[in-house]
Parts: structure tokens; C-alpha cells; sequence
């Protein structure tokens, strides 16, 4: 789904609405990298189809490397690991949520969610449901990562 939406980075109206295009285009292009491996080819494929400029390449694949390393989260975007972008999961009153990452481990879960504006209370409330009804279907702890870009990682309990 996330795919049928394309944003150009480039065209931007005014500030408020450029910094959420922005962020919806970086959502894009984030559920599709799974490992470190995968960011130049994923920018790559982003330029092709107009969604970035050369300039934005260079820029978002240093700021998704330095993310991709970030001591947190490293094991996350490693190979080998089992990975779910925007899995749907169904809340007992019939909502329906959409974690941007979930990381399956041998030992453990992993939630993260990518932000790419200012750090609200809101965030924390949204990954704290994401980590309580992971831990509900599965028998292993339950780690929730906010990240807020360009790199900005933080662990909630």
C-alpha cells in the first residue's frame, strides 16, 4: 500500500506541508529497507521515480547509514532478522494499527516507529500500545524504539 503513494520530495507548497510530505516520503522509503545493504538501492529506486533529487540521495543515505548504525537499533536492520513493515495488527475493539517496524528476534520483538517531526507525549502513548499488543500475541518480551530523524533513538518502557 505504502507504494501506491508517491511523494516528491521537491514539491513543497509551504513549510507545514513540506515537512509532512517530507515525512510520508521518508515513511516510504524506510519500509522498504531491511538491511544496511538496502538503502542505496531503495534511494536509487526513489530517484527513478521522481520521488527524490540526486542532492536528497546523497543526504537521506548518510542520515539512513548513521540511523542503520545507531547502537540501539543496529541488530534491527541487520541480515538475517526476520522483519515486518506496516504489519496490520487488530486491536480487540477492532482497530487497526500499523507499526512501521516490527523485528522479530530469536529471543525478543522488536516495535519501532519513525518520526520525523517533534518528540510529543502522543508518540510514546501510540509505541507503548504497539509493544503491549505485540507482547499479547507473542510469547517473547516485547523492545519499542521511537526514532525521531535525522537520529534521534529512544528505548520506551
Amino acid at each position: 500500500l505504502h507504494e501506491a503513494v508517491t511523494i516528491k520530495l521537491s514539491d513543497y507548497e509551504d513549510e507545514s506541508q513540506s515537512r509532512r510530505l517530507y515525512g510520508i516520503a521518508i515513511h516510504n522509503i524506510l519500509a522498504e529497507i531491511k538491511t544496511e545493504n538496502s538503502i542505496l538501492p531503495v534511494l536509487q529506486k526513489a530517484l527513478l521515480q521522481g520521488n527524490i533529487t540526486n542532492e536528497q540521495v546523497k543526504e537521506l543515505q548518510l542520515t539512513i547509514q548513521q540511523l542503520t548504525n545507531h547502537p540501539l537499533i543496529k541488530i534491527y536492520f541487520s541480515e538475517g532478522m526476520q522483519i515486518k513493515t506496516e504489519t496490520e495488527l487488530f486491536l480487540n475493539d477492532g482497530e487497526i494499527i500499523r507499526p512501521d517496524r516490527v523485528v522479530i528476534c530469536p529471543d525478543h520483538l522488536a516495535v519501532i516507529d519513525f518520526k520525523t517531526g517533534d518528540k510529543k507525549a502522543e508518540h510514546t502513548k501510540q509505541i507503548q500500545q504497539y509493544k503491549y499488543t505485540l507482547a499479547k500475541v507473542s510469547k517473547k518480551p516485547v523492545k519499542a524504539f521511537l526514532v525521531y530523524l535525522p537520529g534521534d533513538v529512544v528505548e520506551v518502557n
